[in-house]
């Protein structure tokens, strides 16, 4: 799965470019 550095922090996105999963949003990728 593709993954975006955001701020000191990696989150895996899906093939559209969205975060994956509910749980990995967070205060720093608003």
């Amino acid at each position: 799965m593709a993954t975006v550095d955001h701020m000191g922090k990696t989150f895996e996105i899906d093939e559209d470019g969205f975060i994956d999963a509910f749980e990995s949003w967070c205060p720093e990728w608003v």
